[in-house]
């Protein structure tokens, strides 16, 4: 299985972020190891690069990730 290519600096992964031991161990398990193109942080990566991906944005925020890269390709 493919490893989101984020996965050494992502501050989710790296427990940094505030989350429930077993909730956490399910998003690393379904995103970081799995379905990590439809992770939030990694559709902002990519869209707008890692400085532009919200310390607290969860995997599974994927509707506020579109609101962020769509405030951040109407800024450039």
């Amino acid at each position: 299985m493919a490893r989101c290519e984020i996965w050494e600096n992502c501050m989710f992964h790296n427990n940094k972020m505030p989350c429930d031991a077993s909730l956490g161990a399910i998003y690393r398990r379904h995103y970081c190891n799995g379905d990590f193109a439809n992770c939030a942080r990694f559709m902002v990566f990519r869209a707008l690069g890692r400085q532009m991906v919200p310390i607290n944005l969860y995997p599974n925020q994927q509707d506020r990730a579109r609101e962020i890269i769509a405030k951040g390709v109407l800024a450039t």
